[in-house]
């Protein structure tokens, strides 16, 4: 049995879209794994180890990814990096824009 403490439900996702590191510029392929109100899970795709290094916690990113739903929104988003694994990162969304687009692709 686990039990989940998140504020917000996340809904497992694979939506494909692009990352740019503000710190550097560098633009990364990404897929989003789950999505919630308040930020995403993605994969991320980068080889320059220097690139990486500009992933680390607290670091700014914006990402733009496509909704698979109806209307296809496309959604771009400031986002902080809260956790960093092993090619994938957490995020948080910094704004609530998209918010209410969100919101109804969650259910």
């Amino acid at each position: 049995m686990s039990i989940e403490f998140r504020k917000h439900f996340r809904k497992d996702v694979e939506l494909h879209g692009t990352c740019v590191i503000e710190k550097t510029g560098k633009k990364c392929d990404i897929v989003v794994r789950n999505i919630s109100r308040s930020g995403i899970r993605m994969d991320y795709f980068i080889m320059d180890r220097k690139d990486m290094k500009a992933l680390e916690l607290g670091n700014v990113v914006v990402v733009e990814f496509k909704l698979d739903d109806r209307k296809g929104n496309l959604i771009t988003k400031r986002c902080a990096v809260r956790l960093k694994m092993d090619g994938w990162l957490g995020l948080e969304f910094m704004d609530d824009n998209y918010a209410k687009e969100i919101g109804f692709y969650m259910w």
